[in-house]
């Protein structure tokens, strides 16, 4: 015996140095992956967070340009068709309209109505109009060369307000089409910024409001108030003029800092918005899960290789735990057996209610499962059961307990809503246990019967709430198989 228990000794005291390895070695590689994974985790949410962000912000933008739009379409309105005569001579009377519509709209700063001669014959925020030509202006110059436009212009401090705006101007066109000046209002990028400030939420996201050329007319950073005409990265310019939308990440020519920035077109118009998040943000949220892993991994470690020593204890509990499992679930089908269907239901009547919601009981018999059995023996009547219950699982929900009674019984236990939910989930099952079944090349089909019956929480016992389930199954049977049937009194 001596030569036995010296081999023995040294596979135990193997054994044992190859668990120490791995009680060092696998937290090792598992806290390796999971940086990993965490990493792929936060760059997937920060394009999620952009994307979701950008989609937000583009159709807050598309809501204010087409008022804006609106707005321009009410001011046309009011001189169509008049001569500049005529509404030189009603001077104060379009201006009192201009700023009534200009109070209404909180991102108006200023409206104004301009001859063909680049003079403003009406503002919204003084009268008479100053007397301030915007010939030199560059949406001018484009309107009298035919463009309808809207066009956007830069974002400048107006000579009549003061405030910093920027411009949307729509051509006026004469019985001809000739040109015949143009319309316009001026809109604050602070209204942008406001509305950002909320959607951003205190992450660290900039946005911008683009023109196709890459001048931007509005911009929002958590950290800092940005220069409104700060120069936008070329490689951004050029992305924003090949798509409609995009995901890229780049670097930002106003710090160098990297950046994943996400863009989308406003509509149809000549606007992009842009959301840019710093890839040292991502690194920072990183660095710091990473020590909470790397402690977890250490801690781990230290407890496996305890655990080690504990290797005896472990053994002998997972032998209990086994035995436990047998005891309490279907040795063919590995779902629990009718003890542990007892214990669960049990649990589930006495327990507290569930939102009130009520149990429903599903008494589930096999419809033709003998001759299966007779015909091609006990090998393919067990691989049909073991198929039976895959197929009840898939039927059910994570949280309903399915379980196997004994020979072709089956019982499933669930929450639900109302007996429509019951009756849905009854559904599921004669459809799963309709579709014929292969059974290593031979195909069967069985069906099955239902029977349901549902109680509250609190009120029923598990034996009678089966009873009923039970009598609701004896009536599907009489009444035709391969249905389900509902308890009633």
């Amino acid at each position: 015996m001596a030569p036995f228990h010296s081999a023995a000794a040294r596979k135990v005291t193997l054994y044992w140095r190859l668990l120490l390895l791995a009680s060092i070695a696998v937290p090792g590689l598992v806290t390796a992956a999971a940086a990993w994974q965490n990493h792929k985790h936060l760059m997937t949410a920060a394009h999620d967070t952009l994307e979701r962000t950008t989609a937000l912000a583009r159709e807050h933008a598309l809501k204010v340009t087409e008022t804006n739009l609106l707005v321009l379409d009410r001011i046309e309105d009011r001189v169509h068709g008049l001569a500049w005569d005529t509404i030189l001579r009603r001077q104060q009377a379009l201006h009192h309209d201009l700023r009534s519509i200009d109070e209404q709209i909180e991102q108006i700063a200023a409206l104004h109505l301009v001859t063909p001669d680049g003079l403003i014959a009406a503002v919204s925020t003084v009268f008479p109009a100053p007397a301030v030509p915007i010939t030199d202006r560059s949406y001018f110059k484009r309107h009298a060369a035919g463009e309808a436009g809207p066009l956007f212009g830069d974002p400048i401090v107006s000579r009549i307000s003061g405030k910093l705006a920027f411009t949307m101007t729509r051509r006026r066109a004469g019985p001809n089409g000739e040109f015949d000046g143009i319309v316009f209002g001026s809109f604050l990028p602070e209204y942008f910024q406001r509305h950002w400030e909320t959607l951003v939420a205190g992450r660290s996201i900039r946005l911008a409001l683009l023109r196709t050329d890459g001048q931007s007319l509005a911009q929002f950073s958590p950290a800092s108030t940005f220069e409104t005409a700060s120069p936008v990265n070329g490689e951004l310019v050029q992305a924003i003029n090949s798509a409609d939308s995009g995901l890229l990440k780049m670097g930002l020519r106003s710090d160098g800092t990297e950046r994943l920035v996400a863009f989308s077109r406003v509509g149809q118009h000549s606007l992009y918005i842009v959301s840019a998040l710093s890839l040292s943000a991502v690194w920072a949220e990183w660095w710091r899960d990473l020590g909470v892993i790397v402690a977890f991994g250490t801690l781990t470690s230290v407890c496996l290789i305890f655990l080690t020593l504990q290797a005896g204890r472990r053994w002998r509990a997972a032998q209990e735990a086994v035995l436990l499992h047998s005891a309490t679930h279907d040795a063919l089908t590995g779902l629990p057996n009718r003890r542990r269907l007892q214990e669960r239901l049990s649990e589930m009547l006495a327990g507290p209610t569930r939102r009130k919601h009520p149990i429903a009981l599903l008494m589930i018999d096999l419809d033709r499962f003998k001759p299966v059995n007779d015909l091609h023996g006990h090998a393919a009547g067990d691989t049909l059961l073991q198929l039976v219950a895959k197929r009840l699982l898939g039927a059910s929900r994570e949280t309903d307990v399915v379980a196997r009674l004994g020979g072709d019984e089956f019982v499933i236990a669930a929450w639900v809503d109302d007996k429509q939910g019951a009756h849905a989930l009854a559904e599921r099952v004669v459809t799963a246990l309709g579709t014929p079944f292969d059974l290593r090349g031979i195909t069967v089909q069985v069906g099955c019967s239902v029977g349901v019956a549902m109680g509250l929480p609190g009120d029923w016992e598990a034996d009678a709430l089966a009873q009923r389930a039970d009598a609701a199954l004896y009536r599907a049977k009489a009444e035709g198989r391969n249905c389900c049937r509902f308890f009633e009194p």
